[in-house]
């Protein structure tokens, strides 16, 4: 016979659902991390300070000082409401000798669920980046970002349109299944050509030693990514200038995709090694009985009129679009 339900105390369930969250469970990905600022024990909303550039650099001195401005930039967020929960009958826990398993299922179930949740909150935030504001009132991904309160003012651009008709690729694929030829100018292109080149509102470059990167990926281009990175020679023998570039420069590119992703003929390039990142999360703190709530006959009426062991859980976030360079 199983445990009986009367020495599932509430205590007893909320300590094991607690350590299966302690457990290999990561709120997010690894490379995810890198990308994104999670905040947690926060308030219901919070304004974020985004400072910007403080220095233009150093300049020949004539005497009159220079004073660098923090730049007025911030991000509002105020934290959503999310829940989820689950039952078990407690003719299950009390008839079937697998019912403390059972149960740990049901829990580990929704550990996991709370711990995936960050994820699928940032992937769709840089799945519509395209149509979502960020500090500058420009979309996260524009062709004109220009900072108003700085020295440098001119516009620039993070969403990059390319024609893979004119890549020197003797293996061509299409917008939508580009081969690994196409992927390695593209992504040597993006990183060099556009990342290394965006200035702060003094018009520093900002992403001049970066190192790190992260290129974001549909699952239809993932293939060809790995082949884009990783492969020595491509079409006809010749040399994989992403593979040499990488390695001559020192510089590190984690290749990574995402089912959550709508993306048909697109992907991104993040720098991963800046201490601010591009996109921010902020966590309201709840008391540990309104984040996990614990339904049993021993403390809940309904509980023993339906006769169910039920956990419900509560998570007040949001996420929000950061720097765009």
């Amino acid at each position: 016979m199983g445990d009986p339900a009367s020495i599932l105390t509430e205590r007893q369930i909320r300590s094991q659902y607690l350590g299966l969250l302690r457990e290999s469970y990561g709120e997010m990905p690894a490379w995810l991390k890198l990308i994104t600022d999670t905040i947690k024990d926060a308030s219901d909303r919070e304004r974020i300070p985004w400072l910007g550039g403080f220095t233009s650099g150093m300049k020949e001195r004539t005497g009159s000082g220079i004073r660098n401005t923090v730049a007025a930039r911030y991000v509002d967020a105020t934290v959503v409401e999310y829940e989820d929960g689950g039952e078990l009958p407690q003719s299950l826990i009390r008839r079937s000798k697998f019912a403390s398993i059972t149960r740990e299922k049901m829990l580990r179930a929704l550990a996991m669920s709370e711990m995936e949740h960050w994820e699928e909150l940032y992937m769709a935030l840089i799945d519509a980046g395209a149509s979502t504001a960020c500090y500058d009132g420009q979309y996260f991904f524009d062709t004109d970002h220009a900072d108003s309160d700085g020295s440098y003012t001119t516009a620039q651009s993070n969403k990059v349109n390319i024609d893979i008709s004119e890549y020197p690729s003797v293996k061509s694929g299409s917008t939508t299944l580009p081969s690994a030829e196409d992927l390695i100018v593209a992504s040597a292109k993006l990183i060099i050509e556009h990342l290394m080149k965006f200035r702060n509102n003094h018009g520093k470059y900002v992403n001049r030693h970066a190192k790190h990167f992260v290129a974001l990926f549909p699952s239809s281009y993932f293939l060809a990514a790995c082949g884009a990175r990783d492969a020595s020679q491509v079409g006809n023998g010749a040399s994989n200038i992403l593979n040499a570039m990488l390695k001559k420069s020192g510089f590190t590119l984690d290749i990574e995709h995402s089912p959550m992703l709508s993306w048909t003929d697109r992907f991104a390039v993040f720098r991963a090694d800046y201490p601010m990142k591009p996109f921010i999360g902020i966590e309201e703190k709840l008391e540990p009985e309104i984040k996990t709530k614990i339904y049993t006959p021993q403390n809940s009426d309904d509980a023993k009129r339906r006769e169910i062991v039920g956990v419900e859980l509560r998570a007040n976030r949001t996420v929000k679009c950061g720097p765009w360079q």
